[in-house]
């Protein structure tokens, strides 16, 4: 079967990311359905998480798409980007093994160095109290892992949601996050709760060795729940301002989920203030 690839949306859309001076965060998900090994889709536009069908294919994809950006912006901009794969949560919500999500991660990687080694690929982008229980057996593992592979991260990307984890045991996750009808996942009450993260992510990367990995984290919001009506109040703000003060010079990056409430997670919603992840309702009010 032949493929083509298509990048006209993509140029719309990079070209205006570059044009407002930003620097793209570049994630190769999610599996094109043409690529897809497995039927079941999620959330509302019914997206596919899972290997490729065809490995070679999917490593051309991320080779071309690299090289166009190149070609489109020149080679020292996207030296100044940073990549990644899906992030290792949809293995605990049961998408893929964690054998489909290591390789996915290692040949993605392998592709991305192949066309420059210089160019900066993180992972595995779960959430850091997740990844921190059992005394950080799963970071340990990936890293392990990626060493072993040699594919060692250029940085550790995570996630933050300042939820109250001890209410999460138990619980289907994905579904709770992807079904608006279902109850709230509660916020941690600690103040300093992305901090506190910070502090055993460090401790887990010293014991390691490898206390000089850059970490930036891929998304971070105050809650999981997209109709949380503190999303659209004043205390999320303070909630920002706060948390990037006391923990920006830890953290190469980090990347507030979301700009605007359009998301394609769950069904849109008529309400213009209903609580929604974004910075900016539906029709573009700034919050």
């Amino acid at each position: 079967e032949q493929y083509s690839f298509n990048f006209n949306y993509f140029d719309l859309l990079y070209d205006f990311v570059l044009a407002q001076g930003l620097l793209p965060y570049l994630e190769f998900s999610y599996m094109p359905s043409a690529l897809a090994v497995r039927s079941e889709t999620y959330y509302s536009h019914r997206c596919s998480i899972c290997p490729p069908s065809d490995w070679v294919v999917w490593n051309e994809l991320v080779s071309e798409t690299i090289l166009h950006c190149v070609n489109r912006y020149g080679r020292a901009s996207v030296r100044k980007w940073k990549f990644t794969t899906i992030s290792h949560c949809y293995v605990s919500y049961g998408c893929m093994t964690e054998q489909e999500w290591l390789r996915l991660y290692r040949e993605t990687y392998q592709t991305v160095k192949a066309v420059d080694k210089r160019l900066s690929f993180g992972g595995p982008g779960n959430d850091m109290d997740y990844l921190g229980r059992d005394d950080g057996a799963l970071l340990r593992w990936f890293l392990s892992e990626s060493a072993y592979y040699h594919c060692l991260p250029d940085f550790l990307s995570l996630q933050c949601f300042h939820v109250d984890s001890v209410s999460l045991q138990g619980a289907d996750v994905f579904a709770t996050v992807t079904d608006k009808q279902t109850l709230p996942i509660p916020c941690s009450p600690d103040p300093d709760y992305l901090e506190h993260c910070l502090d055993h992510t460090e401790s887990y990367l010293q014991r390691l060795g490898l206390d000089k990995l850059p970490i930036v984290l891929e998304a971070w919001n105050s809650s999981l729940w997209q109709n949380d009506p503190c999303h659209d109040m004043r205390f999320k703000a303070a909630f920002i301002v706060k948390n990037l003060l006391e923990n920006r010079h830890r953290l190469a990056g980090i990347n507030y989920w979301v700009l605007s409430d359009i998301m394609e997670e769950t069904t849109h919603q008529m309400e213009v203030f209903h609580g929604g992840y974004g910075m900016f309702t539906t029709n573009s009010i700034p919050k």
